[in-house]
């Protein structure tokens, strides 16, 4: 069920109490909590402020909304956040204010590469720039004495092998010395998550740094914003 579909439920039955359901709004897309946070841990108003403060409307118009609840596939992928179905699914399982506002931008890096995928990818310029950060990680990790695949390196697409190669043998901490260009080892896991992870740091963190590293990705965010 849709996030829009769920309201209009909501509306016409007396099958969501308001104890059970809220909603909010982000520039005009709606946000279910059907599972609330703990708000001793971040209070999930405040978060939904700051990201229609910091997210223009262009940016969120088209998705159908967010629904925050812990899905049975989080667990599964060990993961606090989808996309999917033009919608935003987010855990109600959050360790603070930062947290739930990571997983919320971060998902909407990803409705905006689909929503602008000709624009963002069409001139293959954020590609290229992948593509050479990742054969110097390639050669980084070489000349430390890990054993890599070359061709999974050469690869823009999510590959589970070499993330946990990443995640777990050369481990998170240890890959960050090697990461040349990356903004953080999770970028390194994909094209789609070098774009996702730049436009967080973009809205959430270090912007300078970030466009200092990435100015492809960057170049690409402000003409989205302009």
């Amino acid at each position: 069920m849709s996030v829009r579909q769920l309201l209009t439920e909501r509306h016409n039955s007396n099958s969501y109490s308001n104890k059970k359901m809220k909603e909010y709004f982000i520039h005009g897309v709606p946000f279910v909590i059907v599972h609330e946070p703990d708000y001793s841990k971040v209070n999930p108003e405040a978060v939904i402020q700051r990201v229609e403060d910091m997210i223009p409307p262009q940016l969120v118009e088209g998705l159908d909304g967010f629904y925050m609840a812990h899905l049975k596939e989080f667990d599964e992928l060990n993961r606090n956040a989808v996309f999917k179905d033009n919608t935003i699914y987010i855990t109600n399982k959050q360790d603070d204010f930062e947290d739930m506002l990571d997983d919320i931008v971060h998902e909407l890096a990803h409705f905006t590469e689909i929503k602008f995928q000709d624009h963002i990818y069409g001139d293959g310029e954020i590609r290229d720039h992948f593509i050479n950060k990742r054969y110097n990680l390639y050669n980084n990790l070489t000349s430390a004495g890990y054993d890599c695949d070359k061709k999974a390196f050469l690869k823009v697409e999510f590959n589970p092998n070499l993330d946990v190669f990443f995640h777990e043998e050369v481990g998170y901490s240890k890959l960050r010395g090697h990461l040349g260009g990356f903004p953080s080892p999770y970028s390194a896991a994909s094209l789609r998550e070098y774009y996702a992870v730049v436009f967080t740091d973009y809205f959430c963190y270090d912007r300078e740094e970030v466009c200092r590293k990435c100015p492809e990705v960057c170049d690409k965010i402000h003409s989205l914003l302009n």
